[in-house]
């Protein structure tokens, strides 16, 4: 294979996952290096897929496309790893009176009828939840096991030999060639899927970062029963096992490590507990940072000097549902030489930065 047909990625997370797989399916040689001490965001996330904004019942944006190309994606990808990591889950939303009527005045829009269902009965046990008689229903929604997703994608690598376990560092990269070289070997692109750590990337530290931190729980219960139903109600809570349950999360916007708060657990229990009756334990209490963007979206694409190195990265919350669409258009960039879109491209935030006269 030409060596221009040859791409490095850097980081594991979900964003290099998926590109690594977009690659291949370009025609493309992918190589990762992921350092995996450093938690990743991916790993502590619920994986949700939900193409609604609850709060406001708008449809996220681009979800038409997204949310079919991450069904058929995460699909694909279960057969050619033969593990199972997605799960199509109904999310529901308790409805007070106020939320009942707004949910049924958007029932009368055409653009979301594929994603809301008419409010119905409750089906939650009022014994066991604080529940309204009402609920809502969102189609199309589900979500990821990180976790296992992460495993499977790093076993399919290796197998193919085009994973290396190690940490990169950006000072190891030559950029004085036609093409950019680390550790002495050739790539025709360098791609950085990073997270929150794009900071500290000498390449693109100019780019403004508005991540956030997250905390999450990992609850048992021995009764609450919930179905294969996900809840949403300021917090979700998330069934992921028998009698195991994830809830969360919390958004800040300092203390950006992940490292889990007692303020955080807090938080999430007082919510918890306008939701369930039933008694619970909490197991795990797990953070990771959020890698967003001032305007709330993604990017990716081609540094304005150096454009032989790239970008995924901004995912936020969306980013299970978002990131086959955004890896496989980066990928395509590289394999058909298409732009990507001006409103995901880097070169939105790039302020040139000659020196002063």
């Amino acid at each position: 294979m030409e060596t221009s047909q040859k791409i490095l990625i850097v980081g594991q997370g979900l964003a290099g996952s998926l590109l690594a797989d977009a690659a291949a399916q370009n025609g493309l040689l992918p190589t990762v290096v992921d350092d995996p001490r450093p938690p990743k965001s991916t790993s502590v996330a619920a994986g949700l897929v939900n193409p609604i904004v609850l709060r406001s019942l708008n449809k996220v944006w681009k979800a038409d496309v997204a949310l079919p190309e991450a069904v058929s994606t995460y699909a694909r990808l279960e057969a050619m790893t033969g593990r199972q990591f997605f799960h199509h889950r109904p999310i529901f939303k308790f409805l007070n009176s106020n939320e009942l009527k707004a949910w049924q005045k958007k029932m009368g829009e055409a653009s979301l009828l594929d994603y809301l269902a008419p409010p119905e009965e409750n089906p939650f046990d009022s014994q066991e939840f604080h529940s309204t008689p009402q609920v809502g229903r969102v189609l199309g929604s589900g979500y990821l096991d990180t976790q296992v997703f992460l495993e499977a994608m790093a076993d399919w690598l290796t197998a193919k030999g085009w994973l290396a376990r190690e940490r990169f560092e950006h000072a190891e990269l030559d950029l004085s060639g036609p093409l950019p070289q680390w550790r002495g070997q050739a790539f025709g692109r360098i791609v950085f899927c990073e997270g929150w750590h794009h900071a500290r990337n000498p390449y693109f530290d100019w780019l403004p970062s508005n991540s956030t931190k997250g905390e999450v729980l990992a609850i048992e219960s021995d009764s609450l029963r919930m179905d294969g139903r996900i809840l949403s109600k300021g917090i979700f809570v998330l069934p992921v096992g028998p009698g195991r349950f994830k809830v969360g999360a919390t958004y800040r916007w300092d203390d950006l490590d992940c490292e889990p708060t007692e303020e955080g657990r807090e938080e999430l229990l007082r919510k918890l507990q306008t939701i369930v009756k039933g008694p619970f334990r909490v197991v795990e209490h797990r953070a990771g940072v959020r890698p967003t963007t001032p305007d709330r979206r993604p990017i990716l694409g081609w540094h304005p000097l150096y454009p032989s190195l790239g970008l995924l990265n901004g995912f936020g919350s969306r980013g299970v549902l978002m990131g086959p669409w955004l890896a496989a258009q980066l990928a395509e960039s590289v394999a058909k030489g298409s732009p990507v879109m001006a409103e995901l491209d880097v070169r939105r935030f790039w302020v040139d930065q000659a020196p002063d006269d």
